[in-house]
C-alpha cells in the first residue's frame, strides 16, 4: 500500500511556504568529495575517493557509481576505497553517510578492453524490447524519460519508465545474465500527469535511490525507503527537473523551470522520511532546459540553461555558502553560437568531460521549429580558477541526424565519453579527442528507423559484462516499449592474420585463469609458444594463424567467467600505392585479405581484377568498388 502523499504548498506571486518541523535538529558534518582517481578504470579496480567528513566504519558510507551501489574496502575521515561495480553508469560518483550526501563534480567513466578505432555495424546487436502495458482504452502508452537504478539492492540496474499514457511510472526488475539481457514488471507508481520526465537519485540521504519526476501539482517522487510517494508543489506549470545540492549542506535540492522560469527549491529535511523543500530564486523567464554543472569544480553546481526562443544558452556562477543560503550570480555568461539560422531551439542540454582536461563540458541538442534537427554542438570549459569561460560552440560534422534525444556515455570503453542520438533510430559518433581540441567521428547507426520517435536515451551496463548497452525509450507512434542494444564492442577480436595480439579480461580481480574453446568446450589455457599471460589480466596470442578464426576465449577471474571473445581477422583499405586490391601495400595489414578475413573499406577506388573469397566486407557509403568483368567477390559470412 503507498502512503498518502506529502504536500508543500506555494501560493501566488509571492511563493509562501508552509512545512512542520516533526524532529529535533541536530548538527551532522557534511561529507564532501573533492577528488576521485583514476577517474577511468575497469570493474573491479579500486578507486579512491578523497573529501572530508567520511565515516571511519566502512559499511556506514554508501557509495553509488552512478546507477548501482560499490562495496568500500576501507575509509578514514578523508578517504574511501572502494572497488568499481559492475554495471556502474557515466554518472557522478555519489556517497552517503549519517544522512547527508555528497556528490563528485566530474562524473566516473568505466572502462573496458577491445575499443575499436571506430564503431562498426557490428558493435551492437539485434534489439531486446521492452514492453510496457497497453493504455486502457487500447491504444498505445506514450514513453518519455527512461532512466536506470537500482530499486531492488540486488546490485543489477533496473529500468524505469516515465509512462504518459497511462500516467504512472513503470519499474522493470533487471533479471539479465551475463549475454542475455531479460526484464520483468517489478512494481509501478501511478501519478496524476507525469509529462514523461523523471530522474532519480538520493533526495533523504538514506543511501538509496529515489524516482523525481513531474506532476500536473508540480514535483512528485517515490521515496525508495518508504514505498511512498510524494508531491511537492511549484510556482507555475513544471516541464524540467534535475537535482544537486547547490549549497554544499549534504542535502539534494530540486532545479526546476516552471513557465519558463528557472527556479532552486532547497530541501530542508531533517530527516529520512519527512520531505520540505523551500523555493529559494529564480534565475530567468524564457528557459527551457536547466542543468547543473560545476563550472570550476569547487563543489558548488552551476547551472546552465537555455532560452526557449531565442535558442541562446547562459551560464550562472553559484555564490552559496557552504551550508548556508542557496545564491546565484545576478547576470548570467552568454555562451557564443555557432548555429546562426533563427529557426532552431534547443532541445537538450547533457553535461559531460568531452576532451579529458578534467572540466566539464556543455552538450546541445537541437531541432527546428519548421521540423527537422540540427547537429550538436558542443561547448569546452575553458574556466580558469572563478573566472567562467567557455569556448565558442563546435558543431558535430558528418551525415545529418536527428539529435533532439540525446546522450553521453562510453560506449566503447576507451576512456572517453561518446555522444548517442536516439530520435529517429540508434546513433552514436566516437569520441576521439584530446585535451582542448574536440575530435568526433561520424554518426553510425543501428538497428533500423524506428516505427516514431524515442524521446529518451541513455547508454548503461544491463548484463554485468562491463559494457554499456543502447537503451532509447519509445515515444509517439513508437509503440510504448523501451529498445535495448546488446554491447558487442570487444566480443570480436580484430587483428591482422599473422600478428601479435592481446586480450583482456574485461574485469579485474585477484586470480586469473584464461579458457579456450576451439569447438570441443573449454580447457584451461597455459603459457607456451603461442599464448602468454594465461593466469594474468592480459592474454597474449602470438603469430595467429588462419585456423584459429572463430577460437573463443574467456578469463575466469576470481571463479566468475569474463565476455566471451571471438578471434576474428580484419584487415582495412588505405590505397596507400594504388586502387589495385591484389596489392598487399594498399592494405593495413600489408597482406591480401583471404576467406579468413573481414574487410573493411572506408575510402576508394578499389578496383578487383582476380577472383577471390572474403569473410566479410564492410564498404562506406558513396565508395567506387570495381570488380572488373570475369573476376568474382565471394563473401562467405
Amino acid at each position: 500500500m503507498i502512503p498518502a502523499p506529502y504536500y508543500i504548498s506555494f501560493f501566488g506571486k509571492k511563493m509562501l511556504f508552509i512545512f512542520f518541523l516533526l524532529f529535533t535538529l541536530k548538527t551532522v558534518a557534511q561529507p564532501t568529495i573533492t577528488s576521485f582517481s583514476p577517474v577511468a578504470a575497469k570493474v573491479g579496480s579500486v578507486v579512491t575517493i578523497t573529501g572530508t567528513n567520511f565515516n571511519t566504519i566502512p559499511a556506514n558510507n554508501t557509495v553509488f557509481f552512478g546507477a548501482v551501489k560499490a562495496t568500500v574496502l576501507s575509509a578514514t575521515t578523508t578517504t574511501l576505497t572502494v572497488k568499481v561495480p559492475a554495471f556502474a553508469t557515466y554518472k557522478p560518483i555519489t556517497v552517503a553517510t549519517s544522512g547527508r550526501v555528497t556528490t563528485s563534480s566530474l562524473y566516473f567513466d568505466l572502462k573496458f578492453d577491445g575499443a575499436p578505432p571506430t564503431f562498426l555495424s557490428s558493435s551492437f546487436g539485434p534489439p531486446v524490447n521492452v514492453t510496457l502495458p497497453p493504455y486502457s482504452g487500447g491504444s498505445t502508452g506514450y514513453t518519455g524519460d527512461v532512466e536506470v537504478a537500482d530499486m531492488d539492492d540486488d546490485g543489477k540496474p533496473e529500468l524505469i519508465a516515465a509512462n504518459q499514457s497511462p500516467s504512472k511510472y513503470y519499474i522493470y526488475k533487471n533479471n539479465s545474465q551475463l549475454g542475455n539481457i531479460s526484464f520483468s514488471p517489478l512494481f509501478d507508481v501511478p501519478t496524476i500527469i507525469n509529462y514523461g520526465r523523471l530522474t532519480t537519485g538520493d533526495i533523504n540521504g538514506d543511501g538509496k535511490p529515489d524516482i523525481i519526476g513531474l506532476d500536473n501539482a508540480g514535483l512528485a517522487f517515490y521515496l525508495s525507503s518508504t514505498g511512498g510517494v510524494g508531491l511537492s508543489g511549484a510556482p507555475g506549470f513544471v516541464t524540467d527537473v534535475s537535482i544537486a545540492d547547490f549549497n554544499a549542506d549534504g542535502r539534494t535540492d530540486f532545479l526546476v523551470v516552471a513557465d519558463g522560469a528557472v527556479y532552486t527549491m532547497k530541501n530542508t529535511w531533517q530527516t529520512t522520511s519527512q520531505p520540505a523543500f523551500q523555493l529559494t530564486g529564480m534565475f530567468y523567464s524564457g528557459a527551457k532546459i536547466a542543468r547543473p554543472i560545476d563550472v570550476d569544480n569547487d563543489g558548488l553546481p552551476d547551472v546552465v540553461y537555455t532560452d526557449g526562443f531565442s535558442g541562446e544558452t547562459y551560464v550562472i556562477r553559484n555564490t552559496s555558502t557552504p551550508g548556508g543560503a542557496i545564491s546565484f550570480a545576478f547576470t548570467g555568461i552568454r555562451l557564443t553560437d555557432a548555429l546562426t539560422d533563427l529557426y532552431r531551439i534547443a532541445d537538450d542540454v547533457k553535461i559531460g568531460d568531452m576532451d579529458g582536461d578534467g572540466k566539464q563540458d556543455i552538450v546541445i541538442s537541437w531541432k527546428y521549429t519548421f521540423g527537422g534537427s540540427a547537429m550538436p554542438s558542443i561547448h569546452l570549459n575553458t574556466t580558469v580558477g572563478n573566472t567562467i569561460s567557455f569556448a565558442p560552440a563546435s558543431i558535430m560534422t558528418g551525415p545529418a541526424i536527428y539529435s533532439d534525444c540525446l546522450s553521453i556515455s562510453d560506449l566503447d570503453g576507451d576512456g572517453k565519453p561518446d555522444i548517442l542520438s536516439g530520435y529517429t533510430q540508434s546513433a552514436a559518433a566516437k569520441n576521439l579527442s584530446t585535451p582542448g581540441n574536440l575530435n568526433f567521428s561520424p554518426f553510425v547507426t543501428w538497428g533500423g528507423l524506428y516505427p516514431g520517435w524515442a524521446l529518451s536515451v541513455i547508454g548503461s551496463d544491463l548484463d554485468g559484462d562491463g559494457k554499456p548497452e543502447f537503451i532509447s525509450g519509445g515515444g509517439i507512434g513508437n509503440d510504448n516499449l523501451i529498445r535495448i542494444l546488446p554491447n558487442l564492442i570487444g566480443n570480436v577480436s580484430a587483428d591482422c592474420l599473422g600478428a601479435n595480439t592481446i586480450l583482456g579480461s574485461y574485469i579485474v580481480g585477484n586470480t586469473y585463469q584464461w579458457q579456450i574453446n576451439t569447438g570441443a568446450g573449454w580447457t584451461n589455457l597455459v603459457d607456451n609458444a603461442d599464448y602468454t599471460g594465461t593466469t594474468t589480466e592480459l592474454l597474449h596470442i602470438n603469430n595467429t594463424q588462419a585456423s584459429w578464426s572463430g577460437y573463443q576465449y574467456q578469463c575466469i577471474v576470481d571463479g566468475n567467467a569474463g565476455p566471451l571473445i571471438t578471434l576474428r581477422f580484419s584487415n582495412t583499405w588505405t590505397g596507400a600505392v594504388s586502387s589495385a586490391w591484389e596489392d598487399p601495400a594498399n592494405w593495413s595489414c600489408l597482406t591480401v585479405p583471404d576467406a579468413n578475413t573481414n574487410v573493411v573499406i572506408n575510402t576508394g577506388p578499389v578496383v578487383l581484377s582476380t577472383s577471390t573469397t572474403i569473410r566479410t566486407l564492410s564498404i562506406a557509403a558513396g565508395v567506387s568498388f570495381t570488380v572488373v568483368a570475369g573476376a568474382n567477390l565471394t563473401i562467405t559470412n
